[in-house]
């Protein structure tokens, strides 16, 4: 029987009047979570398969968008992306469109 993954996510303060900014850390936080990389380290140039990103984590990663934010990325999208910044902008733009249809969770 498979389990869901549980992931520790810690998120810095982000300034709560700018959505997408959380919503940006908040994806920062997660991703670092399942890479178990530290607060400090520098993703958000970084290719997701540079940071050590496999199938597994992407998998993980798009359950983890899917439940907590109603984004439907493919694993594809997840591991091609050209940077961690240029994922977070699919996501939040993925994110930005089920909302214009009224898809909100």
């Amino acid at each position: 029987m498979l389990r869901q993954p549980q992931i520790q996510i810690e998120i810095q303060n982000p300034p709560p009047s700018d959505p997408e900014a959380v919503m940006r850390t908040e994806l920062e936080a997660i991703l670092r979570a399942i890479l178990h990389l530290a607060p400090d380290a520098p993703i958000r140039s970084r290719t997701p398969g540079d940071l050590g990103l496999t199938s597994l984590g992407a998998i993980t990663l798009q359950y983890k968008l899917q439940t907590d934010w109603g984004i439907e990325l493919s694993v594809g999208d997840i591991l091609e992306a050209e940077t961690v910044d240029t994922l977070f902008a699919l996501a939040i733009a993925q994110r930005a469109a089920c909302q214009q249809e009224g898809i909100v969770i």
